[in-house]
């Protein structure tokens, strides 16, 4: 009995803990947004398994796709605080993508573990404050989904406040750039509506 009083303890402890952690995400004026994270993307299309270099080429119209669809001051005006563009870290890692791991047959998914080193291993030049990025797992050619892990931060610490892998279905018209692009523009959109805002309201 005793032993199951203190497992409910614990219980509570950490469930309370994570729920004031992340009451920090929406008390938040502001945070600092890293963009796109490529460094563990996959296109998940066979015919084009020797194409890596021509995918990896489209990394940064699909991310100047989203910046045209969705701009900072709609992302604020939606999320209820200032976002900062900052992608000058996220820019320099998705310049060094190796094209000859970015393209796979089957759906590629990224471990928990590996976001946490992800996370540890950012270089920022900010100290303190709540960072937020998008790290894009998977783009399946078979199910036209988008996958991408959004993920609130402590920059100090490194501590991971909130991950929530959000899915997609929405592809655009032909050609990469738009196909996907436009993907991954409703992927982010529809995470603010279906998850961001319906946990802000939880806590706020």
């Amino acid at each position: 009995m005793k032993r199951l009083t203190v497992i409910l303890i614990v219980l509570l402890a950490v469930s309370c803990y994570s729920q004031n952690s992340k009451l920090r995400i929406f008390n938040s004026n502001e945070i600092q947004f890293y963009g796109f994270d490529f460094s563990h993307f996959k296109l998940a299309e066979a015919k084009r398994i020797h194409n890596g270099n021509q995918v990896r080429d489209y990394i940064f119209p699909w991310i100047g796709y989203i910046d045209t669809k969705y701009p900072y001051s709609e992302m604020s005006k939606k999320m209820g605080m200032n976002v900062i563009p900052n992608f000058e870290m996220t820019n320099s890692i998705n310049l060094n993508v190796d094209s000859k791991d970015i393209v796979s047959i089957q759906e590629h998914k990224i471990s928990y573990d590996t976001i946490e080193k992800v996370i540890n291993n950012y270089e920022l030049i900010e100290n303190t404050g709540i960072g937020f990025v998008a790290i894009v797992e998977c783009f399946y050619k078979a199910t036209e989904t988008a996958s991408v892990h959004y993920i609130f931060f402590d920059i100090a610490t490194r501590e991971i406040i909130d991950n929530y892998r959000f899915t997609s279905k929405k592809a655009g018209s032909f050609g990469l750039t738009s196909f996907w692009g436009y993907n991954l523009y409703i992927n982010l959109k529809k995470y603010i509506k279906t998850y961001y805002l319906v946990e802000k309201k939880k806590y706020i």
